[in-house]
């Protein structure tokens, strides 16, 4: 239903993802070292340095590592560094899209609604965190990838594969833990952008220490009129031209602010807490076909964490104790449905256990959450309990990692068990190279997640709710290799799912929706990726997904046919190259075609996006850069879900601001 005029489901989750940005980063941000294997400080996929002070001795090139998540060490995982697009205006959600195995629906230019699928899943399937925190809600519909500042973004972890067993209710299709900054002492970043569609973005950042504590404050401001012009196609099916028209009612606006702090007590532990708060106002355009000019909706959120960190409070077991909370409130105006209210919030507690006995690693874990809405058309709550135990098994040598992990979950009146076995091999190495170049990585599982608020209970818009719905189940496994050559790493993954219960809108005249659960789908395919420094100054990525998912009931009228919203190609590609005081750039993204319903008679043709751009260092100390970039230089505005038209090509100026200069970059032989 993202995308269907004036529900609130869409509504609800176009504002709130910008006051969460960097709430549980603090909570991570003074950790004492951990186990490799367990650790989240994993090494970047790509090492993307950033010209600033020469240096007479330049660090060796090394080959990019895999990560590895915190929690699943066996997952296949990408990291997207976000300084590799220092000075450039990137929504989260376009960062996100560099990953295998993603797809990203956006409802129009920077700043409007974009989410995110993993491996043909869909929106609800995806948990998506901020630093180890849910930001999804109970209340329904997705988290709006689009409104977390990109200046306050250390780096993405993209999580491909069922989690469910580690990560809890929700993650059928996988995790994306958006990283936030951790300034350190007197260290500061600042971004300023502005370009088409009168946009302007503004983040800044800054921390200090002093002995035992620290602290940082981070700041950002996002507006855009959105007026950008488009070829409006009321009958595209009969070759017709469209006519030129622009885009109202697509304004935002996004203010957040975060304060953190750290106290280490030496025995007593680690301290962390952080306090988050933001508000959102956006304009509800519709889609081409069904314009809404006068449809708008604020958001406003709180968000609170709390951790604290006891090593070896029970013999080898470390201890930690975190508390979270959030507050949720939004305003919608519908021209047709008239305004509605809501408010949710939510609060949770987790106690974890996790150390090392002889060749084991041992992690138990106990939480509890308790949700409640508070809706014009319901106020709905439900509680949450749930119990996790892993272990984790080495033999020789610690090449052979066997990973078991099991979750029982009660979501309200829903119980799910969540088992997982992974297992991770690092073969013998070749001679004269030390460690083995090659990893592989092997998972099956099964996972569960409940309907949500507004499925059960809530109208919401054209939607109808459904009562009787059951939870979506699955059964996963995927098997991976990579391998690491010539300061290259090249990773391919098979990943296949089953899914039971499949949660579906059909839509029923006039123009109403419900949800049902659809029997069975099955998802198979292929995804790999590429990263390569050939040179100090030259870094390359691409990625790669195919994707065959398709209605796997025989009962079903649709049976052997395409699930909608699923592309069945995605590549992504990005050249960077920097020399001295110079750096640019060049990105392309391509799509192939969906379909946007089960009966497969509507579908949008596949997109195909260029991006360039150039940086010039105007000062060392502080590093001070101005970038020019220009979008989508081959004017693709195919519509995206739904038909929302999505803008053509636009100019982007940028300046970015560091107080730590770093070695520049100089030759473009290999080191």
């Amino acid at each position: 239903m993202e995308g269907a005029r004036g529900t609130m489901g869409v509504a609800r989750h176009i504002t709130g993802f910008l006051v969460a940005c960097a709430v549980a980063r603090a909570l991570r941000a003074e950790a004492s070292p951990a186990d490799p294997a367990t650790s989240d400080a994993t090494l970047p996929t790509v090492d993307v340095p950033v010209a600033g002070a020469s240096s007479a001795a330049p660090t060796p090139l090394a080959p990019p590592v895999a990560p590895i998540d915190p929690k699943d060490e066996t997952a296949q995982v990408t990291r997207v560094d976000a300084a590799a697009y220092a000075g450039e205006l990137r929504s989260t959600a376009e960062l996100v899209a560099t990953a295998p195995g993603t797809a990203v629906h956006r409802l129009g230019d920077e700043g409007q609604l974009a989410t995110v699928t993993l491996r043909g899943s869909s929106t609800d399937q995806v948990l998506v965190l901020l630093d180890g925190i849910p930001l999804t809600s109970a209340a329904g519909g997705t988290v709006d990838l689009s409104t977390i500042p990109q200046g306050l973004i250390d780096h993405i972890d993209v999580l491909r594969g069922d989690a469910a067993a580690r990560y809890g209710a929700g993650a059928l299709g996988g995790v994306v833990n958006v990283v936030t900054k951790a300034p350190g002492a007197h260290q500061g970043d600042a971004d300023l952008s502005y370009g088409a569609w009168n946009t302007l973005s503004i983040s800044a950042s800054d921390g200090a220490v002093a002995g035992p504590a620290s602290g940082s404050l981070a700041l950002s401001l996002f507006r855009s009129d959105g007026d950008f012009t488009f070829a409006r196609n009321l009958t595209p099916d009969l070759g017709t031209a469209g006519q030129q028209q622009t885009r109202q009612n697509n304004q935002s606006l996004s203010l957040g602010a975060l304060g953190a702090g750290s106290l280490g007590s030496g025995t007593l532990g680690t301290l962390h807490t952080a306090l988050q708060g933001a508000f959102v106002d956006r304009g509800l355009a519709g889609t081409e076909f069904d314009l809404t000019p006068h449809d708008h909706a604020r958001e406003g959120r709180g968000l609170w964490g709390l951790s604290w960190t006891l090593p070896h409070a029970m013999g080898p077991f470390d201890l930690e104790l975190i508390g979270h909370g959030r507050a949720d409130s939004l305003d919608v105006q519908l021209q047709g449905p008239g305004s509605a209210d809501q408010l949710d919030l939510e609060a949770g507690l987790e106690a974890a256990l996790s150390g090392s006995v002889g060749f084991e690693r041992l992690s138990l874990s106990v939480s509890v959450a308790d949700e409640a809405l508070d809706a014009s058309d319901g106020s709905p709550s439900r509680g949450t309990v749930a119990a996790s135990a892993a272990d984790r098994l080495t033999f020789f040598s610690e090449r052979l990692a066997i990973v078991p992990a099991a979750r029982v979950e009660e979501v309200g009146q829903f119980f799910g068990f969540s088992p997982k076995l992974g297992a991770s091999f690092f073969p013998p190495g070749l001679p004269g190279l030390g460690s083995s170049p090659l990893e592989l990585r092997a998972n099956v599982g099964q996972g569960f997640r409940a309907p949500t608020f507004g499925e059960l209970y809530l109208q919401q818009g054209i939607a109808q709710p459904n009562p009787n719905l059951s939870p979506e189940t699955n059964l996963s496994a995927d098997v991976g290799a990579s391998l690491r050559w010539a300061r290259t790493l090249f990773s391919v993954t098979g990943f296949i799912s089953r899914y039971d219960n499949l949660i579906l809108y059909e839509f029923f005249p006039p123009q109403e929706a419900k949800p049902f659960n659809a029997g069975k789908s099955l998802v198979e395919g292929i995804e790999g990726e590429v990263a390569a420094r050939p040179l100090r100054s030259l870094t390359l990525v691409a990625s790669y997904t195919f994707i065959n998912a398709y209605d796997n009931d025989p009962a079903s009228y649709t049976y052997g046919r395409a699930l909608p919203f699923k592309p069945a190609q995605h590549a992504h590609g990005r050249a960077s190259w920097q020399y001295g005081r110079l750096r640019a750039s060049l990105e392309a993204d391509l799509a192939t075609g969906q379909t946007l319903n089960k009966a497969a008679t509507l579908s949008i043709p596949g997109h195909s996006e260029l991006d360039a751009a150039v940086g010039f260092r105007l000062w060392n100390r502080p590093a001070v850069w101005l970038t020019g970039e220009v979008r989508n230089l081959l004017n693709d505005q195919t519509p995206d879900t739904f038909g929302y038209p999505l803008p053509g090509l636009a100019f982007f100026a940028s300046l970015h601001l560091n107080e730590v200069a770093s070695k520049e970059v100089k030759g473009d032989s290999p080191q």
